[in-house]
């Protein structure tokens, strides 16, 4: 079974990839032009001519190649075990399937994804809400893609992390604590962490 994790480091192993309506990621012959171009003429410009002999993928060809699971942007959300309104993307989990009506997406986290999104555009990375979304309708998980999150190993940086936002919410909220951020002093050690609570608890006066 594909995990979510593949998925989304598949699909970014992709970006850059032409755009050719019904293409799998397969080398695109000129008999695939030809034929595509007679099947789908209001989809495939003459443009896609260019693109003989390079790997082309349409935008759910894009997930098939990755899972193996042919299936049309109408497939996925026919098949699909959850389906939800694009407004609660934010509790999506990595690897949902982004779908609107005649295309579909890989959401890859922080309001992101990658869309094989048109020959004009080929295989990119795009918001999903904002200024150059796309007018995604929903997300969806799939049967066949395993979205478990593994547990995070636990690290001195990433506890004390835990225990500088529990017992620090303050600082952690402070423009101190990010401007010292963006000066460069980055939290990489627990030393470091407790020399940065201790430089602004004494700031503080504390």
């Amino acid at each position: 079974m594909t995990t979510a994790k593949d998925l989304v480091a598949f699909c970014e192993s992709k970006l850059g990839t032409a755009y050719v309506y019904g293409m799998k990621g397969t080398v695109m012959t000129e008999a695939d032009y030809d034929s595509l171009k007679k099947l789908y003429p209001t989809y495939v410009p003459d443009s896609d001519r260019a693109k003989i002999g390079q790997v082309c993928v349409d935008c759910s060809g894009l997930i098939s190649w990755c899972t193996g699971i042919v299936y049309s942007s109408t497939d996925l959300y026919n098949h699909a075990v959850s389906r939800n309104p694009i407004s609660s993307v934010n509790t999506a989990p990595v690897g949902a399937i982004l779908w609107k009506q005649g295309h579909c997406g890989v959401y890859i986290g922080d309001n992101q994804c990658i869309e094989a999104k048109g020959s004009e555009f080929g295989t990119i990375k795009t918001p999903v809400t904002g200024t150059g979304a796309n007018t995604w309708t929903n997300w969806m998980t799939m049967s066949y893609i395993d979205y478990t999150v593994e547990p995070q190993t636990p690290t001195p940086e990433n506890v004390y992390a835990r225990m500088m936002k529990s017992a620090y919410p303050d600082i952690i909220n402070s423009p101190d604590y990010w401007l010292a951020c963006m000066k460069g002093e980055q939290i990489a050690s627990a030393n470091n962490i407790m020399w940065l609570i201790s430089r602004l608890l004494e700031a503080s006066g504390r």
